[in-house]
């Protein structure tokens, strides 16, 4: 896990810079612990960071396809994308709002075109609410081929133990 009272002194300064880095490193760093448990979908899911913004609250991943997440059309399963959405929206909530305990409300998603193999996804997660005790998050995954959009999703969480237990 990462240590959030060291980030959220380097998020409270005035350095816009410095922020940005420690928003990054965060999310590297709790994205390597969610890879490294034995078992987990997370594991199995192998996501790369590919960007990040604390100024936009964003993270941006990519998952690479693989033989056993296709359904039986032979195209990307849902509930693998919903389970990447939600991945995604819990390392973004937990790292936006400084909370360990961010379990999901609602999970809300829509698809709109196949992914196949041989392609993969790049999702793009962006908090659109963060409130004390509730936040919302928009995602959009596309195709990294072509940018075709594959599915969109909004995902709420609650913020159960933040850090400075103002929440």
């Amino acid at each position: 896990m990462i240590d959030y009272d060291e980030f959220m002194e380097r998020l409270l300064g005035d350095d816009e810079q410095k922020k940005e880095e420690a928003f990054r490193e965060m999310a590297q760093k709790n994205l390597k612990w969610r890879v490294s448990r034995k078992g987990s979908f997370v594991q199995m899911l192998t996501p790369k960071l590919v960007s990040s913004s604390y100024a936009r609250k964003e993270l941006v991943m990519r998952y690479e396809l693989k033989e056993g997440e296709l359904n039986p059309l032979g195209s990307l399963h849902g509930g693998i994308t919903a389970t990447m959405f939600d991945n995604q929206g819990g390392l973004l909530v937990q790292i936006s709002s400084l909370c360990r305990k961010t379990p999901t409300v609602y999970l809300n998603v829509n698809y709109t075109s196949p992914l196949l193999p041989g392609d993969n996804l790049v999702i793009c997660a962006r908090v659109s609410h963060l409130g004390k005790r509730m936040i919302n998050v928009t995602q959009e995954a596309r195709a990294e081929s072509d940018g075709r959009m594959i599915a969109t999703a909004m995902v709420g969480y609650m913020a159960i133990d933040h850090v400075d237990k103002k929440c």
